[in-house]
């Protein structure tokens, strides 16, 4: 198990109720396999990804995603509606897949060169800190709006 991943699982134990996922069928619907930590996180978790195209009937693609066959595919959400994605490429590896970051209620995007676990430990701790996300950081102060 990685080391981000053995960090997030000590922060936050994940349920022991669900069995893991079989990832061929997933992997054949991509093309491609997922990233190995995204694999034991889901596995711990017990969800699925996929491949999310749809999203561009509705907005405009980041910059990120000009280079041909780049893809996102969605692997989680946050209370305020924010939504994490992979920037995928057929070329790349899927362990050395990048977070994209969603705004909830508009059109912008973050891009952070990190694994899905690195990430979900580095936005908590304060290592990152999104501009528009409602992901909370220990190290920063919680505030009401006005």
């Amino acid at each position: 198990m990685n080391t981000p991943l053995a960090r997030l699982i000590q922060l936050l134990p994940p349920p022991s109720a669900f069995p893991p996922k079989g990832w061929e069928s997933i992997e054949a619907e991509l093309d491609v396999g997922p990233p190995t930590d995204q694999k034991e996180l889901i596995d711990a978790a017990s969800e699925q990804a996929e491949v999310y195209e749809e999203l561009w009937d509705f907005e405009e693609k980041p910059g990120e995603l000009e280079e041909e066959g780049s893809f996102v595919v969605p692997w989680a959400t946050t209370d305020n509606g924010e939504w994490l994605f992979w920037r995928a490429s057929p070329d790349v590896h899927p362990d050395s897949w990048t977070v994209l970051l969603n705004e909830a209620h508009g059109e912008e995007w973050e891009h952070y060169e990190m694994t899905c676990t690195e990430f979900l430990v580095a936005a908590p701790s304060g290592d990152v800190a999104p501009t528009f996300s409602g992901l909370v950081s220990r190290n920063r102060p919680v505030t009401s709006p006005p």
